[in-house]
Parts: C-alpha cells; sequence; structure tokens
C-alpha cells in the first residue's frame, strides 16, 4: 500500500480541507500519516477515521510577529526531524505541505531526496496576510523577505494547489510556473450533510432570526465590520441574532466589540466547532455566511 504524510501546522480535527484530503486518500486506498499541533484534547497521537495523527504540543498563541516566528520555527525543526525519520519506516511517495507557513515545504526536502514527490497546498496569500494583520507597507524590508520565502517555496514543490483561479493567477504573476499548478476550491463534504442524522444543537430563541459565520477569526476577513453592521440593523432586524463558530487571533477584540455595542444577548461567539458537527449548526440558521476565498479583492494589491 502506498502512503502519504501531509504536514500541517494546525489541529487536524478542526482543520476541513486537511481532513477532506486525508480521508479522501484513506478512501482511495492510501495510508496517510499527519503531523500537526496537539488538539485540545491532549492527544499526541491517535488515529481518526483510518488517519494516523502524530502531534506536537506547541499550542496557537499567535499574536506578535515574534511568537509567530517561534511557532513557526518550532514546528519547522519538529517536522524536519519526525518526517525525516519517518521517512525511511514508511517510504511515503508523496508529502503533501500545508501553508501557512509556506517555508514548511523545507521540511521535506530530506524526504524528497529519499524519492517522495512534493505538493504544496498554499490555503493563504502570505504576503496580503501579514500587510493585512500587522498594517505592514508593501514595499517593508518584512514582506520582502516573506514574498522571497513564498517565492522560494512554491518553485522547491513538484506541484502546488492554490484555492482560488485569482490566487493561482497573482502567484503566476509571482513567478509561479503555470504548467505544475492546479485549483481546488475549499467546498463542503456533501456527505457529511446526507449523513447528519443527529438533532441540531446549541440553543436558540423560538423567533430568532440566525445569520451564521464558521471559519478562522482573523481581521482580514471582516467580521469587525459583520459585527457593526449588525449593530445598526438591531432595529430594523430585532429578533436576529450572529453566532460567530471558531477560533483566531481576533476572538478577544470581537468580544471586546460585542460588549461595547451592547450585544453579548444576540452575539455569540461560540468558539471551535469540529467539521463534522457543522451541519448541525448550520441546520439553526436561516442565513449563513462564509468565507469566500474566490474573492480576494479586498486582499490582493
Amino acid at each position: 500500500m502506498k502512503t502519504i504524510c501531509m504536514l500541517t501546522q494546525s489541529w487536524y480535527d478542526f482543520d476541513a480541507r486537511v481532513r477532506r484530503k486525508a480521508e479522501a486518500l484513506i478512501s482511495a486506498g492510501y495510508s496517510v500519516d499527519v503531523l500537526s499541533l496537539t488538539g485540545r484534547d491532549g492527544k499526541k497521537t491517535y488515529t481518526l477515521n483510518g488517519v494516523n495523527v502524530y502531534t506536537l504540543s506547541l499550542g496557537k498563541k499567535r499574536g506578535s510577529l515574534v511568537r509567530y516566528a517561534f511557532e513557526y520555527a518550532t514546528f519547522f525543526v519538529w517536522s524536519l526531524l519526525r518526517l525525516s525519520l519517518m521517512m525511511w519506516r514508511n517510504r511515503y511517495v508523496v508529502i503533501d505541505v500545508n501553508t501557512l507557513p509556506d517555508f514548511l515545504i523545507f521540511a521535506a526536502l530530506p524526504a524528497r531526496w529519499m524519492g517522495a514527490k512534493l505538493i504544496l497546498d498554499m490555503h493563504e496569500i502570505t504576503p496580503e496576510f501579514y500587510m493585512s494583520k500587522y498594517g505592514l507597507a508593501a514595499d517593508s524590508w518584512s514582506i520582502g523577505m516573506i514574498r522571497y520565502l513564498e517565492k522560494a517555496s512554491f518553485n522547491c514543490a513538484d506541484y502546488v494547489i492554490t484555492i482560488s483561479e485569482p490566487i493561482r493567477d497573482l502567484l503566476i504573476a509571482r513567478g509561479l510556473r503555470p504548467s505544475k499548478t492546479i485549483v481546488v476550491m475549499n467546498a463542503a463534504d456533501e456527505a457529511r450533510f446526507r449523513s447528519s442524522m443527529s438533532p441540531a444543537v446549541g440553543e436558540r430563541s423560538t423567533d430568532a432570526f440566525v445569520m451564521m459565520y464558521h471559519g478562522t477569526l482573523i481581521r482580514l476577513y471582516g467580521l469587525d465590520i459583520a459585527v457593526e453592521a449588525f449593530s445598526l440593523a438591531q432595529g430594523e432586524m430585532p429578533g436576529a441574532e450572529l453566532w460567530i463558530l471558531g477560533l483566531g487571533s481576533e476572538e478577544a477584540p470581537l468580544a471586546n466589540l460585542v460588549r461595547e455595542r451592547g450585544l453579548t444577548a444576540k452575539v455569540k461567539l461560540v468558539g471551535a466547532v469540529p467539521a463534522g458537527e457543522i451541519p448541525n449548526w448550520l441546520k439553526l440558521a436561516e442565513k449563513v455566511r462564509r468565507r469566500d476565498f474566490a474573492d480576494t479583492s479586498r486582499c490582493v494589491s
């Protein structure tokens, strides 16, 4: 049986994109190992739906660039050493590296020297991500370094996956060879909705009109604007509620904004929800707002 290894500096259980790929590979007859961060349950090693998961207890306490750098460097070194040792035993045919960070691809270089192909799945456009998050200028030395690492990373990969055509076009303009890249958009797993027969979770008032967001909580996605807009609309929609599912660096700022606007009874910050439970939450909402990866106009300079 051919074996594939996936790297992701995230909690595997909550990373819907990585999980869908891994479980699709299992269904296709491959053996799959994943290197990721230890989840909230603290499990170091476990198997989920046939996927073998190996984790590092690092946490996600990101805030400053220094903290980002520390977490990225620590996970990189651990992945480099762990993957190199596992490669001797398992002889992976493919290493699937999921960003961020882009340079995590270099942790798979020893595996390439031993015969594995490298795939880089670019979940974000890194320079624009940091420009938005920290207000960095496009011509700053730090963004210049990030752009250099981005290009070096996709040049290192045998194949590159992007999440939308606009991002693919942007990376091609930055030097990515068109012949080695494809687009695989984020999409819901319809099988989860068909098989979701358990009662809906959560509570809601009888007459509430629920609007819901599920995804990462970062400034780039404009959730502060959604809260402000919801505050303005209260007069016209007194029975409405806004539920925000997910974790991220904007969790505390959003909570503060909700309190400042007096919306604690109307805006609910639910926290992390496993991908398998999302269909049950959606049953409660009449309107759903999801991240639109195809619309990159707000984050591409």
